[in-house]
């Protein structure tokens, strides 16, 4: 069977505030301390995002996995992002291996 990886949507049950989650998905800290192991977020004038400070909309990223080379980086950038529970960011072919 062939799946259509183009869009994808995951529901878990987290028990917390969407504050929380949304700071979990919103910072270096907080991305690398449950999901990656690199997290980084450069800010429209080319400056790195503090590791505590949340992303802001055409930030870019560069991700590394946990289980994989420093040679394979996950890049993108944030498209939407409201401050509260809502975010939107590039994702997968974009992928660049060094």
């Amino acid at each position: 069977m062939q799946h259509d990886w183009s869009s994808f949507r995951l529901k878990i049950s987290i028990k917390t505030d969407a504050s929380s989650i949304y700071r979990a998905w919103t910072t270096q800290e907080k991305l690398e301390n449950w999901f990656l192991r690199k997290a980084e977020f450069t800010k429209q004038d080319g400056n790195k995002r503090d590791r505590n400070s949340a992303l802001e909309v055409n930030d870019t990223y560069e991700w590394m996995w946990h289980g994989y080379g420093d040679d394979v980086i996950e890049k993108g950038t944030i498209m939407q992002a409201n401050g509260k529970d809502f975010l939107q960011f590039s994702f997968g072919k974009l992928a660049m291996y060094r």
